[in-house]
């Protein structure tokens, strides 16, 4: 099942828009928000590692599509991809759809099975129902493909269409066309609708929007055709959901006027003609690639090609020197692009790679063709034409996302123009001692031509963060700030740029230079070291070592363990293999998916965590018993026990593919000691039936448990003589320490990990690991964020594992971080009264180490 993120700069915003969503679909889909700034979330703005966490919740091999806001929330998508990596950006749909609308139209979709690419259409089409009501004129939008239509429509007559009265106060809105089209769905019948009372058009019945278009409103009749296996019993189902009025109340529909007593529609406006460059400029400078540069400028200027007048004399002569000009262009992208996935920016060298596909749109390529085989017309001359109505088409969006993708289209018919009429590849190539480039605009394939050891920053009229161009600067490591148009940009000689708060200072005096050259200095030096020490070990500076792991979900997280240099998987969640699907996997398929991550994590320790499964995470194919309260019912190791067989395949699977490799077993949700001993009982039947299978699965794994629970907490002196290792799990701990469900947007500030009792709870653990001379990590999301993790390691916690792209920079802290010090956090932490004090000492304290 597809995956929904919804990112806003608003945490309640997205919050109320996720729960919206939730709320027409008749299915459980996987959603996730992410919102707000700051420690509690409350302030606007959008934070990329909350967005990466979101995505991460609910991906899937299915996709997960995002939707947001405008502004730094793109930005921040964006930038989670990055995080994330290839494998996660394959799969990850950033969509330019309406935030509300969009979310009510994929998540009906999602719920009714449908893959990403429909999903996604489906949110991109949200508006014109609203459109049309309105009397706005709409864009061109796509419509069911003519032929299938009729075909459907005339079959489909010939058995008799059903006609329904529609009773809903509103008609079909959103929630009754969302269960309409869920109900269709599910049978195999290809089904057509329309609006009889208003003589509409038939529409496809799985498109939310086209049933959305039909304005279908109190009293009116909609009729049916339905082709296929199941048509009688599709009409049998909506025959149902109608007699049902769609689960509402039958009311007339309210009377609505506008100021006047009469309907006001808004006009329609007339895109304007679309600009040759990019769109406006930012209102102020804008740090679009961080870091400090302070140099002399160098000015750069892109000019456009000349383009020859002249006829093509002969047209297959015109067309192959086009042609090698291009293959040439697109040789010069695959090196740019394999140089930047040297550079470990693979997710970066995509963007030359999209460039290789405007070269070779097929669209475009046969407009050229005809244009000089059929209208004379030179290839400059046709494939200028050509590119600049694609890229006005791209312009005149009012999404600033895709409109700032004429930049790209632009860029490439530069570059094979240049090419093709042999004037060079640009003039963004730098001089050869180190500058501070200056130009309007900065193009992909400029940018990604500089070398950052000739240039020092990037200062650009035009551009903004989620620019192709601001993409590629980050991933080379240069600072920049786009949107800069002051007169002394016109005739200083000389410049100092912050590129993450955007703060520039032309001709600056020495004082202002030797501050940026300090600042400079010490961030080239941390990034050095992230980069260099992200594979050693990580010791505070009293010489206490700290294990920093990952948290991993799937084959992609798996892929990221070593890059990031983390000591092995501190939590390996193995719901990922049974979530999204109808029918339990087999033991041979856990066993593959399992094979494949532990080979990707290699030689280093692995702890696996036993299905957990109840809560917020259900089952297609187990029926959970009805609970008022599922967090505290059949979950976690509690459904495993009950489920038995389900939790021996699990169990065998994972022996099979822990052979050769350093595994652990953990197991969630454990209130009682006699959990433990049941599953190891199961533990040890898998193996001995292994065994006689002639599968030797060698010495049993350690046993583990999560310390999630009160119980845990208070019994887990008791708890440590049978278990060989605890792991603290913060998110679900704080939700139980605390009586607050965690996700519940009116218990934040409760459900917070860093209040006394939760610190308390894990001191406690910490002491009864000690005592038992066994180990004991922290495994939560509290585990990667500084404020937290600091109090974890003065707690005496000595193992941290966490989304595997933020290992570099914890184990930054922990080598700027002293023992003796933190543990005084830790204590005067666990004396405080309530988390606000917690904060503020915390806060205090990185203050004063920064």
């Amino acid at each position: 099942m597809v995956g929904l993120v919804i990112v806003s700069h608003s945490r309640e915003l997205a919050a109320g828009v996720a729960a919206l969503a939730a709320g027409v679909s008749e299915a459980s889909i996987p959603i996730a928000h992410a919102g707000g700034v700051g420690d509690d979330h409350e302030q606007l703005g959008t934070d990329a590692t909350q967005i990466m966490e979101a995505i991460e919740s609910v991906f899937s091999s299915d996709g997960v599509l995002i939707l947001m806001d405008l502004g730094s929330a793109i930005l921040s998508a964006e930038t989670a991809l990055e995080f994330l990596g290839d494998d996660y950006a394959e799969l990850v749909r950033i969509c330019a759809a309406p935030l509300v609308e969009g979310a009510v139209a994929a998540a009906v979709q999602i719920g009714i099975g449908a893959d990403i690419d429909t999903v996604a259409a489906e949110a991109m089409d949200a508006l014109l129902p609203k459109r049309q009501q309105l009397g706005v004129a709409e864009s061109a939008s796509p419509k069911p493909p003519k032929d299938t239509k009729d075909t459907d429509e005339e079959d489909a007559s010939a058995e008799g269409g059903h006609t329904f009265q529609i009773l809903t106060q509103h008609g079909l809105h959103a929630r009754p066309a969302a269960k309409f089209v869920e109900t269709c769905s599910r049978f195999k019948a290809t089904i057509m609708v329309r609006n009889l009372t208003k003589q509409s058009e038939f529409v496809n019945a799985a498109s939310l929007n086209r049933i959305a278009l039909l304005s279908v409103t109190y009293g009116d009749t909609i009729e049916v055709l339905a082709k296929g296996p199941e048509s009688e019993q599709a009409i049998k189902g909506i025959t149902e959901l109608v007699a049902e009025n769609f689960g509402e109340a039958a009311a007339p529909p309210e009377t609505r006027t506008t100021s006047g007593g009469t309907k006001r529609t808004k006009a329609a406006t007339p895109a304007a003609e679309a600009p040759t460059d990019r769109p406006s400029s930012p209102r102020q400078p804008t740090g679009i690639s961080e870091g400090w540069a302070v140099g002399p400028l160098f000015r750069v200027e892109t000019t456009e090609p000349e383009l020859p007048d002249h006829a093509a004399a002969d047209a297959e002569y015109e067309l192959e020197l086009f042609n090698a000009a291009r293959d040439r262009v697109r040789s010069r992208m695959e090196k740019q692009a394999h140089s930047l996935g040297a550079r470990g920016a693979a997710g970066e060298a995509e963007i030359l790679k999209a460039h290789q596909l405007i070269l070779d749109d097929p669209e475009v390529l046969q407009a050229v063709d005809q244009s000089v085989s059929e209208s004379g017309n030179n290839a400059a001359r046709a494939y200028a034409d050509t590119m600049q109505e694609l890229a006005q088409a791209y312009a005149a969006s009012p999404d600033p996302y895709l409109a700032q993708r004429a930049v790209d289209i632009h860029d490439v018919r530069r570059t094979l123009l240049r090419e093709l009429l042999e004037e060079g590849t640009g003039d963004a190539d730098g001089p050869d001692s180190p500058v501070i480039l200056y130009a309007r605009e900065l193009t992909p394939s400029d940018t990604a031509q500089l070398d950052p050891e000739r240039i020092l920053g990037i200062i650009t009229e035009l551009g903004g963060p989620t620019s192709h161009a601001a993409i590629l600067a980050r991933a080379l490591g240069i600072p920049a700030v786009a949107g800069v148009t002051t007169d002394a940009s016109k005739t200083a000689t000389t410049a100092a740029i912050d590129g993450r708060s955007g703060r520039v200072i032309f001709d600056p005096d020495p004082d202002t230079q030797r501050e940026f050259n300090a600042k400079r200095e010490t961030w080239l030096t941390r990034r050095r070291e992230l980069r260099h020490r992200s594979g050693e070990a990580a010791y505070t500076v009293d010489q206490r070592l700290i294990t920093i792991q990952a948290n991993i979900g799937d084959l992609a997280g798996a892929n990221h363990v070593n890059p990031n240099g983390a000591e092995g998987v501190g939590l390996l969640r193995t719901e990922f293999m049974f979530l999204s699907r109808r029918n339990a996997p087999t033991e041979d398929e856990q066993t593959e998916l399992l094979t494949k991550m532990f080979n990707a994590v290699g030689d280093k320790p692995i702890t696996v965590r036993t299905l957990d499964i109840g809560g917020d995470k259900e089952l297609a194919y187990i029926q959970l018993p009805e609970e008022e309260n599922p967090f505290l019912g059949l979950r976690g190791i509690r459904l495993c026990l009950t489920e038995k067989t389900l939790f021996k395949e699990h169990l065998r699977a994972i022996l099979r593919a822990s052979i050769g490799h350093r595994v652990s077993l953990m197991l969630p949700m454990v209130s009682r000691i006699e959990e433990i001993e049941a599953a190891r009982a199961v533990l040890e039947d898998a193996a001995a039936e292994l065994q006689a299978e002639g599968i030797d699965p060698g010495n049993l794994p350690p046993l583990g448990i999560m310390i999630e629970t009160p119980a845990a907490v208070l019994q887990a002196s008791h708890m440590a003589k049978h278990a060989e290792f605890f792991s603290v799990g913060t998110n679900d701990l704080t939700q139980y320490i605390m009586a607050a469900e965690r996700g519940a947007e009116h218990l934040v500030d409760i459900a917070d990990p860093m209040h006394p009792a939760v610190l308390t709870a894990i001191a406690q653990s910490v002491a009864a690991a000690e005592n038992a001379g066994i180990e004991l990590s922290v495994c939560g999301e509290a585990a990667s964020a500084p404020e937290t993790a600091v109090l974890l390691l003065g707690l005496g916690v000595t193992k941290l594992s966490m989304n595997p792209s933020a290992v570099p920079g914890l184990k930054d802290l922990v080598r700027h971080t002293r023992y003796d010090a933190v543990k005084a956090l830790a204590d005067r932490a666990l004396s405080c009264g309530d988390a606000s004090e917690v904060r503020r000492i915390v806060e205090d304290y990185l203050e004063a180490e920064r």
